[in-house]
């Protein structure tokens, strides 16, 4: 892995393109983990940013699709997350820190923005929440999410279970 010292550097100094070819599987692995991490920082930063242009009423989505080239869905996905994670401190400051996913943070501010989950985030405190997805992976983090939705439910998810057999 190649590493740069520069300061400010949003991706920790990682140098795109450098050798991979003839790296064992563990260097490969290892790679793979620094990249998910910068990843995790480029989405936390960008939140801020998108939240920022949100604030001075400018057309995030726009801006989004323009400089950042992301697709119309790309940029309507990012300006949601950007909304959520204002009002997540702790998953946005897990996110920066590579500590949790991207898709766990949209996860987490997908429930923030819907109002009758929200209450969820609140219930069950932000930071466990965040602990949890820590030591979990995106999908078996999600999974739970959708378990504890479906058991806080009245009838502890039996209508929606219906709902999908008469569907089938």
């Amino acid at each position: 892995m190649i590493v740069g010292t520069g300061t400010g550097c949003v991706c920790g100094g990682l140098l795109a393109g450098g050798p991979v070819a003839g790296m064992d599987v563990a260097a490969l692995d290892a790679e793979i983990a620094v990249l998910a991490r910068v990843d995790a920082m480029v989405v936390a930063r960008r939140s801020l940013v998108v939240a920022e242009l949100l604030r001075q009423r400018s057309d995030a989505g726009e801006r989004l699709r323009g400089s950042g080239g992301m697709s119309s869905r790309e940029a309507k996905r990012a300006s949601r997350t950007a909304e959520g994670l204002e009002k997540l401190p702790r998953a946005r400051e897990a996110l920066g820190k590579g500590e949790i996913s991207p898709g766990q943070a949209e996860q987490l501010a997908s429930r923030a923005n819907d109002p009758d989950r929200a209450k969820d985030v609140r219930a069950h405190h932000e930071e466990e929440l965040v602990e949890r997805a820590r030591h979990r992976s995106t999908d078996e983090f999600g999974r739970g999410l959708r378990r504890q939705d479906l058991e806080a439910s009245p009838d502890e998810g039996n209508s929606a279970c219906s709902e999908a057999a008469a569907v089938s």
